[in-house]
């Protein structure tokens, strides 16, 4: 668009990559200038509902389970997650299954590699996005994404 980024906008970067025939996929969001009261606590609640859900993340978890206990950790916080899922299978492609929403009678088995992507957009004002790769591992799971840039907190631009 023709906008100029303004004092408290915030932006959302999305990358995805390749390696060796498989796919990769991680968000992160920032804000220009020091995050508002209000974006910090819309944060808090999708890092705390991410942080939830991690702590599920072994084998034998339903998928429906972790869409419920998302659902739940975002209602708490009075916001509506935006997508239909929290999260999908990653590979070959870039959306598998699982896809961790309601509708999918799976449980989740080691080495399946997946993404969390906790979303809240509001829209004409912002969004919120936070996306991490996951391989479940016989004792929980691996985290795959975030170690170089952490994503607990927003990111401050300028």
């Amino acid at each position: 668009s023709s906008k100029f980024f303004e004092a408290d906008d915030v932006i959302r970067i999305e990358i995805l990559g390749d390696r060796q025939s498989y796919r990769s996929n991680i968000t992160r969001t920032a804000v220009l200038g020091a995050p508002t009261d209000e974006q910090k606590t819309i944060w808090s609640v999708l890092i705390g509902a991410r942080n939830a859900c991690e702590a599920m993340l072994r084998p034998g978890t339903k998928v429906p389970d972790l869409w419920a206990t998302y659902v739940a950790k975002c209602h708490e916080g009075d916001i509506e997650p935006t997508l239909r899922f929290l999260g999908h299978g990653i590979g070959q492609t870039i959306h598998e299954e699982p896809y961790i929403t309601d509708s999918r009678d799976i449980a989740l088995r080691p080495n399946v590699t997946h993404t969390m992507e906790p979303l809240y957009m509001m829209p004409g004002r912002m969004g919120f996005h936070v996306e991490d790769m996951y391989r479940i591992v016989e004792e929980g799971y691996e985290k795959l994404t975030g170690g170089r840039v952490p994503n607990d907190q927003l990111i401050s631009v300028g």
